[in-house]
């Protein structure tokens, strides 16, 4: 027996050992106090590259105790192996030295027939963990049986009850007597021959060990050389199951197998940098127990060469557009869209809108419309103009201006030939106050007289539906810049980033990357419309004045309750409060640029009482709302599933 002492963490040995035993001579560790609550893994090495490790768990078929183990046979040559030990507690990891043990040669005979070899970290844990869930089933069915509570007998007659039910009888300690029924569950001894060690080494052979009893497991491998096995925390983990109760009250594991090896894999061999590793723990339910809220991961925008941080917000809050996809990570930018430090990029939530769809040609001559929307600048009154060319049918007409501060009298009219059009049939028509020629109809603040008349509030503003918005089509476009952005209803316009020149508004996918991008699911988004005023999106999407509904998007921005926990209405609810913003202080909400600079940042609530006004996060960390026409910082959202 080798006696192995750690003193300030280096590994003292003393003894020397025999090359070619198997299973028979042992290494006992001296531990100090400092290294209580760790769970230690013995590492065995040659100079051959060969590295064996054993968990020291008194359940372990390789230990004699927590503080004893065999040598592994691979590393018994003479003239010496190295032994060392870690240890892992939380986020504590102990090491020691490496030491090298004598080893003196044996006189076994070359050429018998080899041992099978010291099962692997990843292999002592599936017998550890199939023992635990073995005794726990078995528990398990004996309580869905009945065996541990059964019905009262009468009294005294305790030959028939043959259960242990037969305590129910009050008057006599030894009534629980013979278990009776419970020698049937004898036949789970078949079960435990599955588990027999003689048959399960036919499983040394990777190929043939896809198969551990559920198919949920299978052509995972584990590399016991690998850094990332250096992980005591998983083995501790893994071994230790969670309860339930049965339906009669009683505390059994629930943890099985497949769960526990799959969580075990992960911990020790997932690569936070890889996207496809990332993809599977959350897929296999792993995502909230191996990343934390508040992780941070980062991608590179090759677009505007620019590092993005996305920070975890929530597991499993945001479902899947597809339902085979159960479980789901959501992300979130830790910064506003900009292109380098203490800079941002505003958008255009939505664009000012067409006065008039023509759904039938107009031909040139004077038009007029009633404006019954009163501003501190914009009056009410009858409007007039002048048209020296015909607008076709599925044309628009359009009021210049994108704000409430300018009388109708200093905007200008243009003409377009479809929806959507950025070339003007013309430009520059004069408005004047009168009633000549046709009239349009009447214009109200959040409503209109005729369905080919818009709102005044989408007029002058935009419109603050989401669905139809601008920012919405950037955020899940990778078209590049002057091809992002179409129309979603008969009285859209572009936004400015639209018809600009500035590369930071090609689409947001655009410079991600593939792997990203391939983890990256489409969420289902809840939503809720205005109380003013909607329209019908062009394709066939039917809108109405405070409705919820659902989008499926890869990217979005969050909602007043999922940041706030409150809505503008419970009757219309779009969104919860991810877990991420719990118990926040507004100061902690607030949107920041890579910089550190504060920006106002859209939300994706609208503000209930008007058409053309959108919920946002203000400077202060606190919500307000303001014109959707106006430039404010994004932050990006999307889940991994």
């Amino acid at each position: 027996m080798i006696r192995a002492e750690i003193y300030h963490n280096q590994l003292f040995v003393s003894e020397e050992t025999i090359s070619d035993s198997v299973k028979f001579d042992t290494v006992t560790f001296t531990f100090p106090k400092s290294w209580d609550g760790y769970q230690k893994t013995a590492v065995f090495s040659d100079d051959n590259d060969t590295c064996i490790q054993v968990v020291l768990n008194e359940e372990n078929s390789l230990c004699i105790s927590e503080t004893e183990c065999y040598i592994p046979y691979e590393v018994l040559h003479a003239p010496h192996f190295y032994l060392s030990i870690f240890g892992v507690s939380g986020d504590s990891v102990a090491t020691t030295t490496k030491a090298k043990v004598p080893v003196l040669e044996s006189g076994y005979a070359v050429g018998d027939e080899p041992e099978d070899p010291t099962p692997t970290v990843y292999e002592q844990l599936i017998a550890l963990v199939t023992e635990a869930e073995s005794v726990a089933q078995s528990v398990r069915e004996d309580a869905d049986h009945g065996y541990f509570k059964g019905e009262k007998g009468d009294k005294g007659d305790k030959g028939d009850t043959g259960e242990r039910g037969a305590t129910g009888a009050t008057g006599a300690t030894g009534a629980q007597g013979i278990q009776g029924e419970k020698g049937d569950k004898g036949d789970k001894g078949d079960k435990g021959d599955k588990g027999d060690k003689g048959d399960k080494g036919d499983k040394g052979d990777k190929g043939d060990q896809g198969n551990p009893g559920q198919d949920a497991v299978t052509d995972q491998t584990y590399d016991s050389t690998s850094s990332h096995a250096q992980s005591g925390t998983a083995v501790a983990e893994a071994v230790e199951p969670k309860q339930s109760k049965t339906d009669n009250g009683l505390v059994t594991s629930s943890k099985t197998i497949v769960g526990a090896i799959n969580e075990l894999h992960y911990k020790m061999n997932i690569d936070k940098n890889n996207w496809d590793d990332i993809q599977e723990v959350v897929r296999n339910g792993l995502g909230a127990d191996l990343i934390p809220v508040g992780y941070e991961f980062t991608t590179f925008n090759s677009d505007i060469n620019t590092n993005i941080i996305w920070v975890v917000r929530g597991h499993n809050h945001h479902a899947a557009a597809n339902g085979d996809l159960t479980y789901t990570m959501t992300l979130e930018t830790k910064y506003v869209y900009g292109t380098s430090a203490n800079t941002y990029k505003g958008l255009v939530f939505d664009a000012p809108e067409a006065l008039y769809y023509c759904s039938e040609a107009l031909a040139a001559g004077t038009y007029n419309f009633t404006w019954n929307y009163s501003t501190s600048s914009v009056a009410s009154g009858t409007f007039q103009f002048t048209l020296t060319e015909g607008v076709p049918a599925g044309g628009q007409i359009v009021i210049g201006t994108n704000t409430t501060s300018s009388a109708l009298t200093s905007c200008k009219i243009k003409t377009y030939a479809s929806v959507g059009a950025t070339t003007a049939i013309e430009s520059n028509v004069a408005i004047t106050e009168g009633s000549g020629g046709t009239s349009l109809g009447t214009v109200d603040v959040s409503r209109s007289s005729n369905g080919n008349l818009n709102c005044g509030q989408r007029i002058l503003l935009g419109s603050n539906n989401y669905a139809q918005s601008g920012v919405r089509q950037w955020l899940n476009s990778s078209a590049n810049l002057g091809s992002v952005w179409t129309p979603t209803n008969k009285f859209d316009r572009a936004p400015s980033w639209h018809t600009g020149s500035d590369s930071a508004y090609i689409g947001f996918m655009h410079g991600l990357g593939d792997d990203f991008l391939g983890a990256v699911q489409p969420a289902k988004i809840a939503c809720r419309t205005n109380s003013k005023f909607e329209v019908d999106s062009l394709d066939g999407t039917e809108f109405a004045v405070n409705q919820v509904y659902e989008l499926n998007d890869k990217f979005f921005i969050l909602s007043r309750p999922e940041i706030y926990g409150s809505w503008d209405s419970t009757s219309y609810k779009d969104g919860t409060q991810l877990e991420y913003y719990e118990g926040l202080t507004n100061a902690e909400r607030i949107k920041r640029d890579s910089g550190g600079f504060a920006h106002i940042a859209w939300l994706r609530s609208p503000y209930q009482e008007t058409a053309g006004t959108e919920r946002m996060l203000n400077i202060n960390g606190g919500f307000d709302n303001y014109h959707v026409c106006y430039a404010h910082a994004i932050s990006a959202a999307c889940i991994i599933a």
